[in-house]
């Protein structure tokens, strides 16, 4: 984390944890995704409407049941939520979860179901998972080359735009606080492959 990043966490670190507890994530993934989001400003907004600490678009709150969004519980409630429910959607695909969670699972769905060749979003995905490996303890990636398209990444089912995120089973607990490891092979998979995707502009959802 930057240095005035790594000031302002301890300050939400209770809140990370609770909200990323209830939707069955570690709560160091959330804090990778508030660090990459807003540097953990609550009252941050973007230019396309997205609001404070893990940058939630007014509908997204509004899906999950929270408007008040500059509240930094409110704001970690709602983006956890629909993290976690990104988690369960592509099945426990960390890589199409966060990359759902910037551009919206409907463009990881057109792209059939792989990390869409969005500038953004792909280099979104390879910041969240770098700082996630280096919370956890593992070597940060020296350099991240080009995401590869993953041409066999398994087809997650459709699921309905749910209210709110249902319980998670163990399994799927499982997978979305899995070892030390689980990070490192996201990060591999990225690091190794040889395919180069086009780069386009992302729509922030």
């Amino acid at each position: 984390m930057a240095s005035a990043t790594l000031a302002a966490a301890p300050q939400y670190d209770a809140l990370v944890t609770d909200a990323a507890r209830r939707h069955a994530l570690d709560p160091l993934l959330v804090h990778a995704v508030v660090a990459a989001e807003s540097a953990y400003r609550p009252a941050v907004v973007s230019p396309k409407g997205a609001v404070g600490l893990m940058q939630v678009m007014p509908a997204t709150g509004a899906r999950f049941g929270k408007t008040v969004l500059t509240e930094p519980r409110e704001n970690l409630e709602a983006g956890t939520a629909y993290l976690g429910w990104l988690m369960q959607h592509f099945g426990g695909r960390l890589d199409l979860a966060l990359a759902g969670y910037n551009a919206g699972e409907g463009a990881v769905a057109r792209y059939g179901n792989v990390v869409p060749p969005y500038a953004e979003t792909q280099a979104y995905v390879r910041k969240v998972l770098t700082h996630y490996a280096s919370l956890r303890g593992e070597p940060p990636s020296a350099a991240v080359p080009n995401l590869p398209i993953l041409p066999n990444a398994p087809r997650a089912r459709v699921l309905p735009i749910a209210p709110a995120v249902p319980p998670a089973s163990s399994d799927t607990k499982s997978r979305a606080t899995g070892g030390l490891g689980d990070v490192g092979q996201w990060v591999q998979l990225f690091t190794g492959g040889s395919g180069r995707a086009r780069a386009a502009a992302a729509p922030r959802l």
